[in-house]
């Protein structure tokens, strides 16, 4: 399961930092599921075996403005 989908259906959740890969930090929720998360997304202090609450938003002005930046970029003059 992807974390879009994972969000999809909650909205927000608690996971606990599994462990660092690199630049990822692998999350794992109480189901069983498991994700990457980019690890700038999480504070500084967050370590292996810390519990974090993880909100996921849809933005409606943001998805609007850039909606409409993408349409002025894509009217062409003739």
């Amino acid at each position: 399961m992807t974390f879009e989908n994972l969000q999809a259906k909650r909205g927000s959740g608690l996971y606990v930092i599994d462990r660092f890969e690199g630049k990822w930090a692998v999350v794992a929720g109480d189901g069983g599921e498991v994700f990457n998360l980019p690890k700038d997304l999480l504070p500084d202090t967050a370590r292996e075996g810390d519990v974090v609450r993880i909100l996921v938003q849809v933005d409606p002005e943001e998805t609007m403005a850039r909606r409409e930046r993408i349409r002025s970029l894509l009217k062409f003059d003739k």
